[in-house]
């Protein structure tokens, strides 16, 4: 459990590279080094094979939860830092009162304007 802990915490803070790394350290600490007979490369018995396999796909899943998040995160940033830019083109377009300023769609209707335009054109 100490493992998987230290693989999620690596995923979440740190990324797919040290998650991985945490993931493989993990594995071999966990199967060479709690086994007995301690520090020995005999043949594991098939119990601990089957401890091993489950570890490494309960780090996979981890792993790839961390990364989905990460791509959420950024999608999220992505659209936070598109909603300001169109919020400062707006405050821009808007405290422009001298000069007529309209936004065309593609078949050239009119979307939107300023107060200038309403104020020069009517």
């Amino acid at each position: 459990m100490f493992f998987i802990l230290a693989v999620l915490v690596a995923a979440v803070r740190l990324g797919t590279g040290p998650a991985v790394a945490a993931t493989i350290f993990g594995a071999a600490a966990g199967t060479f080094l709690f086994v007995p007979p301690r520090f020995a490369l005999a043949p594991l018995p098939p119990d601990r094979i089957t401890y091993f396999i489950a570890f490494l796909i309960i780090c996979a899943g981890i792993i790839l939860f961390a990364r989905r998040l990460d791509a959420q995160r950024a999608q999220l940033l992505a659209r936070e830092e598109r909603v300001a830019s169109e919020a400062r083109e707006q405050r821009l377009i808007d405290a422009a009162h001298d000069y007529a300023i309209y936004e065309l769609d593609r078949d050239g209707r009119i979307i939107t304007w300023n107060k200038g335009a309403e104020r020069l054109k009517g």
